[in-house]
């Protein structure tokens, strides 16, 4: 939202915006939950059984690339004044018919 709203400029969202976030595996095994983290696309289809097949709750973190297109997503118009409008949660993109 932030590289399409902002021209890239990045406000409290990763390591180098001054932002840190606890290791979400070790929060999730100090309350004694099985976890698990995929790192990358190798690991996930073998990563996924294990998660399926595990007894009980399960943690599974998807680490996914920081550049990585999220959808579907609200659609923010930014108006020639300069201020936005973000349509309602109703109307995501993409559009669904």
């Amino acid at each position: 939202m932030q590289n399409n709203n902002f021209g890239g400029f990045q406000v409290a969202s990763g390591e180098s915006s001054g932002l840190s976030m606890p290791d979400t595996v070790k929060v999730a095994e100090a309350y004694g939950l099985k976890t698990f983290r995929i790192a990358d696309n190798r690991q996930l289809e073998q990563q996924i059984e294990n998660v399926l097949n595990e007894e009980g709750p399960v943690l599974c973190e998807l680490m996914i690339s920081p550049d990585e297109a999220v959808s579907p997503r609200t659609k923010t118009i930014i108006h020639e004044d300069g201020t936005m409008e973000s349509y309602p949660l109703e109307k995501m993109w993409p559009c669904v018919e």
